[in-house]
């Protein structure tokens, strides 16, 4: 059976109609921040005081606990969300992962202020800084995030001199 693909498209815009606070981390935020990093999921960091629109996009979508038995009895409600902080699940527009608290981060309310509002498929989407990516990914301490470490430090370091390089009159290409 062929693997399913998340949908990006598709959930940053139900996201988005459902009016949902989170922020954009993991690897489509990445991709977004200008690294060539491969993913098959979307990961955000959501906002635990009003999880209202975001169980809307979810129930909407038929989300489910990913790797678990189809028949597994789970009920998707707001006092899943009191008892739980991260969630990983199988949706109709694919891979979602779902994190209230990432490690490396101080809390949602200082993750969302460092965010930067950057547009994607049409919508303006909150994407967490390269910083905080970093952090993030330091933090998880898991094998697979040693390169994408590795990728986001030479992105920072390059957007710096770039950054650099327009604040006195070059760029890369002069040099």
């Amino acid at each position: 059976m062929p693997e399913k693909s998340t949908d990006f498209r598709a959930a940053i815009l139900r996201l988005a109609e459902a009016d949902v606070r989170y922020v954009l981390i993991g690897g489509l935020a990445m991709i977004v921040r200008g690294a060539s990093h491969i993913t098959t999921d979307i990961d955000i960091c959501y906002d635990r005081t009003n999880v209202a629109p975001l169980l809307g996009v979810l129930n909407d979508s038929h989300a489910r606990l990913r790797g678990e038995p189809a028949d597994l009895p789970f009920i998707l409600d707001s006092q899943t969300f009191k008892n739980v902080l991260n969630l990983t699940l199988d949706t109709d527009i694919g891979d979602m992962d779902l994190l209230a608290e990432p490690d490396g981060i101080d809390s949602f309310e200082g993750l969302w202020q460092r965010a930067e509002d950057m547009e994607l498929y049409g919508v303006i989407v909150r994407v967490a800084s390269i910083d905080d990516l970093i952090s993030m990914k330091s933090a998880a301490g898991r094998q697979k995030d040693k390169q994408h470490l590795l990728e986001l430090q030479d992105l920072k370091r390059m957007l710096a001199e770039d950054e650099a390089g327009s604040r006195d009159g070059t760029s890369q290409g002069d040099a």
